[in-house]
């Protein structure tokens, strides 16, 4: 046989290695990145704030507002608040019945509801445990620390 022939012959073995070694590396960089895909729950963030009306003649209680928004550009599934619970060095307080009672819109970046009628006398400041339900039945848990009262005039 001819050295060219040999040559070429190697050539195209180390060509095929090659393309067989890059076909599983990009495999594998597709598999990472699916498997890096972020849940809708790690794309949810939390805010929590309780109100004291100081307003002359207010009589209300106060109430506390829950905030989720997410990083990605719209909710991801919908979904709405189940049960909202304060721990404060003194007790704590737990609420099932809020201002909105209906799941989200999925074409939304923001959601807000208010529980009301806020006992306060658990001390401050508080943990937050705010339970979501989704529409398909699943259960969130997000948590918020160093929650407290603002007082509005």
């Amino acid at each position: 046989m001819s050295t060219a022939f040999l040559n070429a012959r190697s050539l195209f073995r180390y060509l095929q290695l090659a393309s067989v070694l890059m076909l599983v590396i990009a495999c594998g960089t597709t598999r990472n990145k699916t498997q890096e895909k972020q849940s809708f729950s790690d794309s949810l963030s939390l805010e929590v704030i309780g109100i004291v009306n100081l307003m002359p003649g207010s009589t209300s209680k106060p109430y506390i507002i829950v905030n989720v928004n997410t990083t990605d550009s719209v909710f991801q599934e919908s979904f709405r608040l189940k049960e909202l619970e304060l721990k404060g060095g003194m007790g704590k307080w737990t609420k099932t019945t809020f201002d909105h009672d209906y799941f989200t819109e999925k074409e939304t970046n923001t959601y807000e509801n208010v529980a009301r009628d806020f006992e306060n006398n658990i001390g401050s400041p508080m943990d937050a445990v705010v339970t979501l339900e989704t529409a398909s039945g699943k259960t969130i848990v997000l948590k918020k620390k160093g929650v407290r009262l603002e007082s509005v005039y």
